[in-house]
This record gives structure tokens, C-alpha cells and sequence, in this order.
């Protein structure tokens, strides 16, 4: 799953479509459907769908009621739809999954747009038999189309990869292959000793000291995080309020996009059995900005490690339930609102409160 980013690029054909679902992904499908909503009257991309395409072709009917029941959910006014294959179509035979088309257009309770089927460089359409538009050779995709260069342009200077595949966006957040993790779990293990040492006040500070300056720096794509300040953090988000308060400066967009690049690079240093809370942090916020395929990986590796988190169990649930972005940026503000509820009753007390005692406990879950 993943939203439209914030620059606006106008996609003039089912061809540019095609080029533009990589960006919007993160990674190059293969073997996939993906459904792309449209809503309000200017058809604005609200949500982008993949799925495999092996689980697509058996289980249609589930298919195309999961695809109705998140439409419904984001208020689509409409869907485009991709089968991207692995092989051309002979011209004198029907396309590749046409069972699978036809049902869309019999059962889906929305107009479907346009559905399209691509491989080896073309894009055939299952809805138009026009040879004027739609010749039975596929119509080319241009790679040098102006809407795909400035999707790229704009990817690029967000710092985004295009990866290859999937696979390759599960190694992007994973432990770094080269990373000594005996000695990444000694520095983790120090830092979170160091934090426990003083006071919770001091430490919500330094997170926010630290973070503010990360994020600063991070507006470079080229620059990085160090080892050591990746150990650092895991060491203060180890407490679950010292978290919170990284957690709700992604109800900024902005902030958001750079603290998705941050924990990118926190994750890859961080190693079980301390992966957890960075690891739930990246989930939330991919999920946040619309970006399930993130969301869901990094939610595997946290919930691998620590099965028992309850932010992690928490996001789970709302993928599980289809649960709209925009409800976990509701759920920030509210956060934002306890943290500052528990500094006021702190400051009521004379310098301690609520705050200092709830180790196990978390506002936002």
C-alpha cells in the first residue's frame, strides 16, 4: 500500500500510469496486480494496491471484494488497475488473466477506470479493442514520457531508491548483511544502561535534541546517520514514553518524510533482541504515510523479535483491519496532547508525576 507523494505530476495515459507505480511503490513489481484509487473530481492518486499475482488469478472473487471493501474505505471515485506478467501475449490471443478482468468489470461497484496488462516493455488494455489506441502489438511505454522523468526527479531529490523488487525492499530494512552484530548488540545494550541512568526528563529531552538534529542534517539525501547516534536512539526509544516523543512528530508531513529516511538507516544497524521499537517506529510511520509495503515488513521484524510489543501488536491490527492512514495521524495528535498532559501533572507535583513511573505503559498504545 502506498499514497501519491506531496509534488503533482499529471499521468496522461495508462502507459505513464504503468511507468509511475515503481515510484509510488518503492520497488519494481513483478508477478503482481496493483490497483490504483483515484478520488475526488481531479482523479488525485489516494491509494496504490499490490498484491501477488499467483493469489490474484486463484482467489479472485477475494480479490475484487478486498479491493471494494478499501475503496469504500478511502472514498475512491475510481480505480485503475495493473497486471504486470513476465511475458508478451501472442497477437492472435486473448490476454493473460482475462477471467480475472472480466469479473472486475461484472462484480466492481465503482467505474474501473481502465485495467492494463504490461510485461517486456508494452501495455495492452482489457477494456478498449480500439487498434487505433490499443493495437494488438501492445502500445511501447516511453521512458522519456515528461510525467515519468519528473516522478524521478522528484524521487531523487527526496533521497528515494527505486529498488528493484521486493526482496530488495525487505534487505533495505534489514540488519545491514556487513554489520558486526556482536558488537552492534554491546553498543545497544551500553546505551540503553547510559539512558536508564538519568532521568526521564532528561532523557525525553536529549531525544528530541537528538532527533531535531538528525532530521536537520537528513534534508541532505546524501548525508547519514552514524553508528553511534543509531545507538544512542535505540538506546533512549528503549523506554516506551522516550518514544512517544519521536512518535509524534510525524504528524507533520515533512518531518514524517525525513523521519521515515531516519529510522531506514536506524534499522539497519540496530540488531534483535533491541530491533523492536526503532523497527515499530519505521512500521508506524510507513503506515502513516501510506506506505503498507513498508509498514508490513518492518512490522514482521519487530513482532519477530519481540511478539508482545503493543505498538507493534497495535499497527497490526490496523493493517488487519484496513484501518486508513489518516487514523494513525489522530492518533499522534492524541499522543502529542498525553505527553503534554503528563508534563503539566509532573510540573502539579513539584517535578515528578505520572510520567516517571510508567515504563510499561505508552500513549499511543
Amino acid at each position: 500500500m502506498s499514497v501519491v507523494p506531496d509534488a503533482v505530476v499529471k499521468l496522461r495515459t495508462p502507459g505513464e500510469l504503468v511507468q509511475a507505480v515503481p515510484r509510488l511503490l518503492g520497488y519494481v513489481p513483478t508477478d503482481s496486480v496493483v490497483a490504483v484509487l483515484l478520488k475526488g473530481s481531479r482523479r488525485r492518486i489516494e491509494l496504490t494496491l499490490r498484491y501477488d499475482l499467483e493469489v490474484a488469478a486463484a482467489e479472485p472473487l477475494w480479490l475484487v471484494d478486498t479491493l471494494a471493501e478499501r475503496a469504500r474505505m478511502v472514498t475512491a471515485r475510481e480505480m485503475m488497475v495493473i497486471v504486470y506478467g513476465d511475458c508478451v501475449p501472442s497477437a492472435d490471443a486473448d490476454l493473460p488473466y482475462r477471467e480475472l478482468a472480466d469479473l472486475m468489470e461484472a462484480k466492481w461497484r465503482l467505474p474501473l477506470r481502465e485495467m492494463v496488462f504490461t510485461a517486456e516493455g508494452r501495455w495492452w488494455s482489457y477494456l478498449c479493442s480500439d487498434p487505433h489506441c490499443c493495437p494488438s502489438d501492445g502500445n511501447v511505454l516511453d521512458p522519456d514520457a515528461p510525467a515519468v522523468g519528473r516522478l524521478a526527479a522528484e524521487a531523487a531529490v527526496g533521497g528515494l531508491a527505486l529498488l528493484p523488487d521486493r526482496s530488495a525492499l525487505v534487505r533495505s530494512v534489514s540488519l545491514d548483511a556487513d554489520a558486526d552484530a556482536e558488537h552492534c548488540r554491546d553498543a545497544v545494550a551500553g546505551a540503553i544502561l547510559t539512558a536508564a541512568e538519568t532521568d526521564l526528563a532528561v532523557r525525553r529531552r536529549r531525544v528530541r535534541e537528538l532527533t531535531d538534529r538528525l532530521l536537520d542534517r537528513l534534508r541532505d539525501p546524501r548525508e547519514t546517520v552514524s553508528d553511534d547516534e543509531a545507538f544512542e536512539l535505540a538506546g533512549l526509544i528503549w523506554h516506551v514514553v522516550v518514544r512517544d516523543e519521536v512518535l509524534v512528530l510525524g504528524g507533520d508531513q515533512d518531518r514524517r518524510e525525513l523521519l521515515l529516511r531516519l529510522y531506514r538507516q536506524v534499522v539497519r544497524r540496530v540488531p534483535p533482541p533491541f530491533d523492536a521499537p526503532p523497527c515499530t517506529l519505521l512500521s508506524w510511520f510507513a503506515y502513516a504515510d501510506g506506505d503498507g509495503t513498508t509498514a508490513n515488513i518492518a512490522l514482521d521484524r519487530a513482532l519477530d523479535t519481540d511478539p508482545g510489543y503493543s505498538l507493534a501488536a497495535l499497527i497490526a491490527d490496523a493493517l488487519d483491519r484496513q484501518v486508513p492512514p489518516s487514523c494513525l495521524h489522530e492518533v499522534m495528535d492524541a499522543a502529542k496532547d498525553d505527553l503534554g498532559r503528563w508534563d503539566a501533572a509532573k510540573d502539579d507535583l513539584g517535578g515528578r508525576g505520572a510520567a516517571d513511573d510508567i515504563d510499561g505503559r505508552s500513549a499511543a498504545g
